[in-house]
């Protein structure tokens, strides 16, 4: 059993995993994990999908770090070290890290080694993202520059077909991660994104989130945040999907 899945509590998230599971089926063949951070997920999705091709998208030097050490065993995982984008380009990305309580591993990372996690500054690395914002982990964030990619342009190399599942979780830049995939949306089966990152620059509100799903006649299947303006969605493709 790989290393990463031997000290995770898959427990913590089986609820959700579970319920996609129901509606997607457990034999879902081609997953996108557009922002990937660690991992952790990524092995979540190869143990509730175990029959599926898992692309994951991360480009923060840190995280890949870790992905790279804690998912290499795992067959059936592809990671391309660039951020999701409109296009084919290399754009500013601002590394969140929070240096209170470095040594506070949190439960859902015990994972990975406390010195490591302290060396790379991984603490609230999670917050980091390709737009600019005044949230408190980003004031003094460190800027890089990254390689983008579009999901159009993905697809064009990859020759992939039908998508099961895009997994999109970016920290507000999830409308330029739709805006490159306009081309290939109507291939992809299941939707899940964030939605309200208000505090980054131009993310889409809950309403404007619906609002662009529905112009490429992709319905709410479920709304894991009912009563929050800040959550995830679940879109089912009514072009595939009856």
């Amino acid at each position: 059993m790989n290393t990463l899945l031997q000290n995770m509590d898959l427990r913590k998230y089986e609820k959700k995993f579970q319920t996609l599971v129901n509606y997607i089926g457990k034999n879902a063949e081609t997953i996108l994990e557009v922002g990937s951070h660690y991992g952790e997920d990524s092995i979540r999705f190869r143990y509730f999908f175990p029959q599926s091709n898992l692309y994951c998208f991360e480009c923060d030097p840190r995280n890949i770090e870790i992905f790279e050490k804690y998912c290499k065993e795992i067959d059936n995982i592809k990671l391309i070290k660039k951020a999701v984008s409109k296009n084919e380009t290399t754009l500013d990305f601002y590394q969140s890290f929070k240096p209170e309580n470095i040594n506070n591993l949190p439960d859902k990372y015990k994972f990975i080694n406390k010195n490591e996690y302290n060396n790379l500054k991984l603490n609230a690395s999670g917050s980091s993202s390709l737009k600019k914002s005044n949230f408190e982990h980003l004031k003094n964030s460190t800027k890089i520059q990254v390689e983008t990619i579009s999901l159009n342009k993905f697809y064009e190399q990859e020759n992939i077909d039908v998508v099961d599942l895009l997994w999109i979780d970016v920290q507000g830049a999830e409308k330029d991660v739709l805006d490159g995939a306009n081309n290939i949306l109507h291939k992809v089966k299941y939707i899940q994104i964030e939605y309200g990152e208000l505090i980054y620059e131009d993310a889409l509100t809950r309403e404007n989130t619906i609002d662009y799903m529905k112009k490429y006649n992709f319905k709410l299947l479920h709304d894991w945040n009912p009563n929050s303006s800040i959550g995830d969605f679940l879109f089912k493709n009514n072009n595939i999907l009856l």
